[in-house]
């Protein structure tokens, strides 16, 4: 902020990297939606493998299953807030061999992070998203003393219903205003 002159523009919202790698990180541990590109079978398809594909079947791509692999993250069960601020930064080793570490970013959609979609349907609005989010997610660590309550240690289980992962809208986190104090 004060590179800013405490005003969150865009170029603000851009270095928020550590923030950034915060979101993508999170989005890495708790897909929401753990299957990608659902699609039904309109006509019997036999694949160059000799796998049939029934008329009628569904096919999905599963979407978690590269986001925890360890030949692509080291401790991929760990929540590491750092892990994609670092490879940005050039400080580990980019697991993906990518061109551009700005790959890493919480937006950039790829074979691995396919949370927006991938290729031209990636989603359009996840730009706009990610901005909103920052700015929520930097007035509550600006403005707010958060912690868990008495007794919770660590994050609250997620919910699951179908195909969709969330968070328990049930449970409550402690909030303190203090930006005036």
């Amino acid at each position: 902020m004060a590179d800013n002159d405490n005003v969150m523009t865009t170029q603000a919202l851009y270095q928020m990297k550590l923030l950034d790698s915060v979101m993508r990180e999170s989005q890495r541990m708790n897909v929401t939606i753990p299957v990608r590109f659902v699609r039904r079978v309109k006509a019997d398809i036999t694949l160059s493998d000799g796998t049939r594909l029934p008329a009628g079947s569904t096919i999905q791509v599963p979407s978690s299953e590269p986001k925890l692999d360890a030949s692509y993250y080291s401790e991929p069960h760990r929540f590491n807030p750092y892990r994609f601020y670092d490879i940005r930064a050039g400080k580990v080793q980019d697991p993906l061999n990518f061109k551009n570490k700005e790959q890493y970013q919480f937006i950039s959609v790829n074979k691995e992070n396919t949370s927006f979609g991938y290729g031209r349907h990636a989603c359009p609005g996840r730009f706009f998203a990610a901005n909103e989010i920052k700015l929520i997610l930097a007035r509550i660590l600006l403005d707010y003393d958060i912690k868990m309550p008495e007794g919770q240690h660590g994050r609250f289980p997620n919910l699951f219903n179908g195909t969709s992962v969330n968070p328990d809208p049930t449970r409550q986190v402690m909030f303190k205003y203090v930006a005036n104090a």
